[in-house]
């Protein structure tokens, strides 16, 4: 799984610097307690709602756990996430969440295409999001130091979102969505229009046996419309929509 995650660092490239914060206080050492988590940022145009539909690389939590991503982060859509959790001797996380406080407050450039890791640290204090050039010294650092060993099991998300945004693309694999509307709660942030929903119990097993066979390119038919859809498994720390 590690070969994912370091794959999806290489070849990136541009030239930015990156925002310096604070780091937070100590951490806390729940288990939906965020101790760091890095993101893949690109700047290639993507469709509204891909990054809010998209799983981050790695999430370190307070009782070691930690959760990576094992499927590409560059497709324009996915189908359902297939997330992995490692555990983390409880005493190595204050070196991983030192390297990632480092990470965050080295001053360097990105390579070519600009594209980015964004590292968040959190802790008592709050959190604290940098964002890191992917390819750079410190950015590969703190892959190289996050990289999961040992034996793993599949993450089972008690809940998990939809994230839907309208299209007028009618080419590819279309399917009927077989659950309520997809016009759920409006995303944050997204200035195209992209909706989220909620899903717990009967139709979260409902939503993953429908994503079956489905693609990146999938279309989705529901409320006389098209969408692309993202399945979101919510990490731990993450209560709902508005988290994403």
């Amino acid at each position: 799984m590690a070969a994912v995650v370091l794959a999806l660092a290489a070849g990136c490239g541009g030239s930015h610097e990156f925002v310096v914060h604070r780091p937070a206080a100590e951490p806390a050492t729940g288990t939906s307690d965020l101790v760091l988590r890095v993101v893949w940022l690109s700047d290639r145009q993507l469709p509204a709602g891909s990054r809010a539909g998209t799983p981050p690389l790695l999430s370190l939590y307070g009782d070691g756990r930690l959760i990576v991503s094992t499927l590409d982060q560059t497709a324009p859509g996915a189908s359902w996430p297939q997330l992995s959790e490692y555990r983390v001797d409880a005493a190595a996380i204050p070196r991983l969440r030192a390297v990632a406080v480092a990470a965050a407050g080295a001053s360097t450039r990105g390579d070519q295409d600009g594209s980015m890791l964004a590292v968040t640290v959190a802790g008592t204090g709050g959190r604290r999001t940098s964002t890191v050039p992917a390819t750079g010294t410190a950015g590969q650092r703190l892959l190289t130091a996050l990289r999961p060993t040992g034996a793993y099991v599949p993450y089972r998300a008690a809940a998990a979102a939809v994230v839907a945004t309208p299209t007028t693309d009618s080419g590819g694999q279309q399917r009927n969505w077989p659950l309520s509307t997809l016009e759920g709660e409006p995303l944050a942030g997204t200035a195209a229009g992209a909706w989220c929903t909620l899903l717990r119990g009967a139709v979260l097993a409902q939503a993953r046996q429908a994503a079956t066979g489905a693609t990146a390119a999938t279309l989705w038919r529901s409320d006389r419309r098209l969408w692309t859809v993202w399945f979101r498994p919510l990490l731990p720390d993450e209560p709902g929509c508005a988290a994403l």
